[in-house]
């Protein structure tokens, strides 16, 4: 549905001046209303949320003709609201409490058709935000799969790398072992080798030409 963007702007222009004063009942109205919300904006710094309203329903209406602007500026403001702990019905509720802060102050001026007109234009801006949150949940749940699946194959590549080096380990192990039962082997054959040169040093002349003679086995 196309809203009448100079309607708003119009609008807009008279209540500039005074949109410190509308913004603060704003948030008068909302606490009332919805005192839920309350809780969970009190935390932070109020004059700072005011600004930042400020400034950016200057920017969207500013930019209602320019969708391209307008749709990018508001995915970047759903970035940036998605720090508050808010939810669905939070953009709802903001938006029927700007509708009734702007009738308050626009009294007899405030009439169907205008109320109409940024009842759409409110429609727009919250259902943008929605549909930033769902896209950015979307990402961060993929971003979450991707590195799940990151984490799964560094853990599958460290038990392989893990796997590969239990097989070298038991390898030298087995390699050290050898090589000490061997060295033992070699020792046990120098020391039977060396009493056996001692025994026949010892031995006379015809004592070792019985031992040769002798029959073996």
């Amino acid at each position: 549905m196309q809203i009448k963007t100079d309607l708003i702007k119009d609008c807009f222009e008279l209540i500039k001046p005074i949109l410190d004063q509308i913004i603060a009942r704003f948030y008068e109205n909302l606490f009332l209303d919805f005192p839920q919300t309350k809780q969970i904006l009190i935390k932070y710094d109020l004059n700072k949320q005011k600004k930042f309203l400020i400034n950016s329903l200057i920017t969207i209406i500013d930019n209602l003709e320019n969708k391209k602007n307008l749709t990018q500026f508001l995915q970047e403001l759903s970035e940036q609201l998605q720090k508050l702990p808010l939810a669905d019905p939070h953009y709802d509720w903001a938006a029927q409490t700007f509708l009734k802060t702007l009738g308050q102050f626009l009294g007899r001026s405030w009439s169907s058709d205008l109320s109409f007109e940024w009842g759409s234009v409110f429609n727009l801006i919250v259902n943008t935000l929605k549909q930033g949150v769902s896209l950015n949940m979307q990402n961060d749940l993929q971003h979450s799969i991707v590195a799940h699946s990151s984490q799964e194959q560094l853990i599958s590549n460290e038990k392989s790398e893990t796997s590969c080096l239990t097989d070298e380990f038991k390898q030298n192990i087995q390699n050290a072992v050898k090589a000490i039962v061997l060295k033992q082997i070699k020792l046990e054959v120098e020391k039977y080798l060396k009493e056996e040169l001692i025994e026949i040093s010892r031995m006379t002349p015809e004592e070792l030409i019985a031992v040769a003679i002798q029959p073996k086995g």
